[in-house]
Protein backbone atom coordinates (compact mmCIF):
# COMPACT_ATOMS: atom_id res chain seq x y z
CA UNK A 1 0.00 0.00 0.00
CA UNK A 2 2.96 2.48 0.71
CA UNK A 3 4.35 1.66 -2.54
CA UNK A 4 0.98 2.21 -4.73
CA UNK A 5 0.46 5.41 -2.21
CA UNK A 6 3.84 6.85 -2.74
CA UNK A 7 4.16 6.40 -6.82
CA UNK A 8 0.41 7.87 -7.39
CA UNK A 9 1.52 10.47 -5.69
CA UNK A 10 -1.30 10.64 -2.77
CA UNK A 11 -0.92 11.97 0.56
CA UNK A 12 -2.57 10.15 3.67
CA UNK A 13 -4.87 13.04 5.60
CA UNK A 14 -5.85 13.10 8.99
CA UNK A 15 -9.30 13.70 10.50
CA UNK A 16 -9.25 16.65 10.49
CA UNK A 17 -7.83 18.10 7.41
CA UNK A 18 -10.63 15.60 5.72
CA UNK A 19 -13.89 15.21 8.17
CA UNK A 20 -16.37 14.08 5.91
CA UNK A 21 -14.46 11.99 3.96
CA UNK A 22 -12.69 9.99 6.92
CA UNK A 23 -16.68 9.96 8.48
CA UNK A 24 -17.98 8.76 5.42
CA UNK A 25 -15.45 5.40 5.52
CA UNK A 26 -15.65 5.29 9.32
CA UNK A 27 -19.87 5.12 8.29
CA UNK A 28 -18.58 2.04 5.41
CA UNK A 29 -16.19 0.14 7.48
CA UNK A 30 -18.52 -0.23 10.30
CA UNK A 31 -21.08 -1.46 7.87
CA UNK A 32 -18.34 -3.78 5.81
CA UNK A 33 -17.25 -5.27 9.20
CA UNK A 34 -13.63 -4.08 8.19
CA UNK A 35 -10.48 -2.26 9.98
CA UNK A 36 -10.47 1.41 9.06
CA UNK A 37 -7.58 1.56 6.27
CA UNK A 38 -5.72 5.03 5.75
CA UNK A 39 -7.27 7.35 3.46
CA UNK A 40 -5.56 9.48 1.11
CA UNK A 41 -5.88 11.80 -1.44
CA UNK A 42 -4.29 12.74 -4.66
CA UNK A 43 -3.84 16.68 -6.00
CA UNK A 44 -5.42 15.79 -9.80
CA UNK A 45 -8.12 17.15 -11.63
CA UNK A 46 -8.94 13.12 -12.52
CA UNK A 47 -11.65 11.78 -11.05
CA UNK A 48 -10.30 8.55 -9.82
CA UNK A 49 -10.47 6.24 -7.01
CA UNK A 50 -8.52 3.01 -5.72
CA UNK A 51 -7.86 0.40 -3.07
CA UNK A 52 -4.26 -0.57 -2.58
CA UNK A 53 -3.23 -3.30 0.35
CA UNK A 54 -2.00 -7.09 0.66
CA UNK A 55 -4.47 -7.20 3.37
CA UNK A 56 -7.64 -5.41 5.17
CA UNK A 57 -5.28 -4.51 7.55
CA UNK A 58 -2.52 -2.84 5.23
CA UNK A 59 -5.06 -1.62 3.37
CA UNK A 60 -5.54 2.00 1.89
CA UNK A 61 -7.87 4.32 -0.58
CA UNK A 62 -7.24 7.71 -1.96
CA UNK A 63 -9.39 9.82 -4.01
CA UNK A 64 -8.87 12.51 -6.29
CA UNK A 65 -9.73 16.19 -5.52
CA UNK A 66 -11.25 15.75 -9.02
CA UNK A 67 -13.50 12.91 -7.92
CA UNK A 68 -14.30 14.89 -4.33
CA UNK A 69 -15.51 18.11 -6.17
CA UNK A 70 -17.32 16.01 -9.14
CA UNK A 71 -19.19 14.03 -6.96
CA UNK A 72 -22.86 14.43 -4.47
CA UNK A 73 -21.98 12.51 -1.08
CA UNK A 74 -24.36 9.96 -1.87
CA UNK A 75 -22.04 8.73 -5.30
CA UNK A 76 -18.75 9.34 -3.30
CA UNK A 77 -20.13 7.19 -1.11
CA UNK A 78 -21.11 4.18 -3.44
CA UNK A 79 -17.49 4.79 -4.80
CA UNK A 80 -16.05 4.24 -1.58
CA UNK A 81 -17.97 1.14 -0.86
CA UNK A 82 -16.75 0.09 -4.29
CA UNK A 83 -13.33 0.22 -2.99
CA UNK A 84 -13.74 -1.10 0.48
CA UNK A 85 -15.64 -4.26 -1.34
CA UNK A 86 -11.99 -4.70 -2.93
CA UNK A 87 -10.31 -4.35 0.29
CA UNK A 88 -12.77 -6.66 1.73
CA UNK A 89 -12.63 -9.50 -1.44
CA UNK A 90 -8.68 -9.14 -1.41
CA UNK A 91 -8.69 -8.40 -4.89
CA UNK A 92 -5.09 -6.50 -4.80
CA UNK A 93 -3.45 -9.93 -3.47
CA UNK A 94 -6.03 -12.15 -5.68
CA UNK A 95 -4.78 -10.12 -8.88
CA UNK A 96 -1.09 -10.14 -8.52
CA UNK A 97 -1.34 -13.96 -7.58
CA UNK A 98 -2.75 -14.55 -10.41
CA UNK A 99 -0.55 -12.56 -12.43
CA UNK A 100 2.70 -14.26 -11.48
CA UNK A 101 2.22 -17.31 -13.78
CA UNK A 102 1.73 -14.55 -16.55
CA UNK A 103 4.69 -12.60 -15.72
CA UNK A 104 6.94 -15.76 -15.56
CA UNK A 105 6.35 -17.10 -19.09
CA UNK A 106 6.82 -13.52 -20.08
CA UNK A 107 9.68 -13.93 -18.76
CA UNK A 108 10.81 -17.05 -20.27
CA UNK A 109 9.00 -15.95 -23.33
CA UNK A 110 12.24 -12.65 -23.51
CA UNK A 111 14.74 -14.77 -22.42
CA UNK A 112 14.04 -17.46 -25.59
CA UNK A 113 13.51 -14.37 -27.64
CA UNK A 114 16.47 -12.71 -26.97
CA UNK A 115 18.85 -15.57 -27.51
CA UNK A 116 17.96 -17.97 -24.79
CA UNK A 117 19.70 -20.86 -26.32
CA UNK A 118 21.53 -22.32 -29.34
CA UNK A 119 18.67 -23.71 -31.83
CA UNK A 120 21.57 -25.05 -34.27
CA UNK A 121 23.06 -27.38 -31.80
CA UNK A 122 21.80 -30.64 -30.54
CA UNK A 123 18.83 -29.66 -28.16
CA UNK A 124 17.67 -26.41 -29.84
CA UNK A 125 14.16 -27.65 -30.53
CA UNK A 126 13.30 -27.98 -27.19
CA UNK A 127 13.61 -24.60 -27.11
CA UNK A 128 11.68 -24.06 -29.28
CA UNK A 129 8.89 -26.35 -27.35
CA UNK A 130 9.69 -24.46 -24.15
CA UNK A 131 9.38 -20.71 -25.93
CA UNK A 132 6.38 -22.30 -27.53
CA UNK A 133 5.14 -23.39 -24.48
CA UNK A 134 6.01 -19.78 -22.64
CA UNK A 135 3.85 -18.17 -25.23
CA UNK A 136 0.64 -20.60 -24.68
CA UNK A 137 0.51 -20.28 -21.15
CA UNK A 138 1.32 -16.24 -21.49
CA UNK A 139 -1.25 -15.99 -24.34
CA UNK A 140 -3.97 -17.66 -22.05
CA UNK A 141 -2.52 -16.06 -18.68
CA UNK A 142 -3.38 -12.68 -20.50
CA UNK A 143 -7.10 -13.72 -21.62
CA UNK A 144 -7.71 -15.10 -17.76
CA UNK A 145 -6.11 -12.43 -16.17
CA UNK A 146 -8.55 -9.80 -18.24
CA UNK A 147 -11.38 -11.86 -17.34
CA UNK A 148 -10.69 -12.31 -13.84
CA UNK A 149 -9.97 -8.52 -13.30
CA UNK A 150 -13.55 -7.62 -15.04
CA UNK A 151 -14.87 -10.21 -12.37
CA UNK A 152 -13.41 -8.68 -9.38
CA UNK A 153 -14.53 -5.15 -10.47
CA UNK A 154 -18.47 -6.62 -10.76
CA UNK A 155 -18.29 -8.56 -7.50
CA UNK A 156 -17.10 -5.05 -6.06
CA UNK A 157 -19.62 -2.63 -7.87
CA UNK A 158 -22.32 -5.73 -6.40
CA UNK A 159 -20.25 -5.11 -2.99
CA UNK A 160 -20.74 -1.73 -2.94
CA UNK A 161 -24.71 -1.83 -3.80
CA UNK A 162 -25.08 -4.35 -1.19
CA UNK A 163 -23.05 -1.97 1.20
CA UNK A 164 -24.77 1.04 0.96
CA UNK A 165 -28.00 0.16 -0.12
CA UNK A 166 -28.10 2.59 -3.42
CA UNK A 167 -26.62 0.85 -6.59
CA UNK A 168 -28.01 3.71 -8.47
CA UNK A 169 -25.93 5.91 -6.78
CA UNK A 170 -22.57 4.32 -8.17
CA UNK A 171 -24.02 4.30 -11.32
CA UNK A 172 -24.79 7.80 -11.36
CA UNK A 173 -20.95 8.01 -9.99
CA UNK A 174 -19.84 5.86 -12.50
CA UNK A 175 -21.71 7.94 -15.40
CA UNK A 176 -20.32 11.18 -14.21
CA UNK A 177 -16.98 9.59 -14.17
CA UNK A 178 -17.01 8.55 -17.75
CA UNK A 179 -18.43 11.99 -18.79
CA UNK A 180 -15.76 13.51 -17.13
CA UNK A 181 -13.16 11.52 -18.18
CA UNK A 182 -14.17 12.15 -21.66
CA UNK A 183 -13.45 15.35 -21.35
CA UNK A 184 -10.11 15.47 -20.15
Amino acid sequence: DKLMLFSSGAREVSEQEEPELHALVDRLVQQADLPKPKVAIIDTDVPNAFATGRSPNAAAVAVTRGLLRLLNTEELEGVMAHELAHVKNRDVAVMTIASFFATLAQMVMRFGFWGGGDRRREGGGSVLIFFGASLLVWAISFVLIRTLSRYREFAADRGAALLTGSPAALQSALLKINGTMHNI
